[in-house]
């Protein structure tokens, strides 16, 4: 594991290794400020979640930082509030590890771990189909950023279609409840998940407002993009499985802020007012 933090932003890489060196490649684009060993700290996280997401027993984790490792295993002190936080997240998830040990390493040996943090800070372009890259809004730890999450998912328009869809619940207003009802008919909930019923098509998943941006710029630009109008744009986000109720206004609106498609796209000769019809002093004269 490796985080990074400079210019362009903070990141995190991380490769989990298996006993028949299976590889698992995963970097973490952290969109709060943070600090070399903040994201240190974030890496480490993100691999003891991902190590017991896959019910790893034996784990050795390999970092070139000496103040994270030595806090972990107890020789330095966390005088730092916000990297006592974090040490007190790691312990706790240590506990469903059964055997677990972390070792220094130098930063030469730790070369692929840092050339994915390093990507994950990098721009959209430089990244290639293979690379795995999460963004992380708010930091693992608690903090004020925390009530602004939980405004922001009650913000979206996808929580009270969830929350009528698993507890059956209800707005006061009568036309809303009503209204509710009848729109919750084409949606489903799959493993906590939102998914629209297409008409002849596969089940959509519903993208949240923080979701929305991202699928615009990668299927709009992305590896495959092809920059499309905006219309063209919302129909290929449909076609790869995804949806939210405003996306053809929301392609357009983003289509408009491309310098490609203004610079290369079909202007439209079709004159702002009507012909007006000249008349010559006889035939033939012009």
């Amino acid at each position: 594991m490796d985080g990074a933090s400079g210019i362009e932003g903070a990141g995190a890489g991380l490769l989990l290794i298996s006993p028949e060196l299976v590889t698992l490649e995963y970097g973490l684009r952290l969109k709060f400020p943070a600090t070399n060993n903040a994201a240190e700290y974030e890496a480490l996280i993100a691999g003891l979640k991902l190590a017991i997401s896959c019910q790893v027993k034996r784990l050795t984790v390999y970092s070139d930082s000496q103040l994270v490792v030595s806090q972990v295993e107890g020789e330095f002190e966390a005088k730092n509030e916000q990297l006592a936080q974090y040490l007190q997240l790691i312990k706790s998830l240590l506990i469903q590890i059964p055997q677990f040990q972390i070792l220094h390493i130098p930063r030469e040996q730790n070369s692929k771990a840092d050339a994915l943090s390093k990507l994950a800070t990098s721009s959209t372009r430089y990244q290639t189909r293979r690379s795995q890259i999460e963004e992380i809004a708010f930091p693992s730890i608690h903090g004020p950023w925390e009530v602004a999450e939980i405004n922001k998912a009650e913000e979206s328009w996808t929580a009270p279609l969830i929350a009528y869809l698993k507890n059956q619940h209800l707005p006061e207003d009568h036309k809303e409840a009503r209204r509710l009802r009848m729109r919750a008919t084409t949606f489903t909930l799959m493993d906590g998940e939102l998914y629209k019923r297409s008409f002849a098509g596969p089940y959509l998943k519903c993208l949240s407002k923080e979701d929305v941006e991202y699928a615009l710029r990668e299927v709009y630009g992305g590896v495959c993009g092809e920059h499309l109008g905006g219309k063209a744009l919302a129909r290929k986000i449909l076609r790869q499985g995804f949806y939210w109720p405003t996306m053809k206004k929301e392609a357009t609106e983003f289509v408009k802020k491309c310098r490609s498609y203004q610079v290369h796209a079909n202007v439209p000769r079709q004159p702002p007012v009507a012909l007006t019809s000249l008349q010559g002093a006889w035939q033939f004269a012009q």
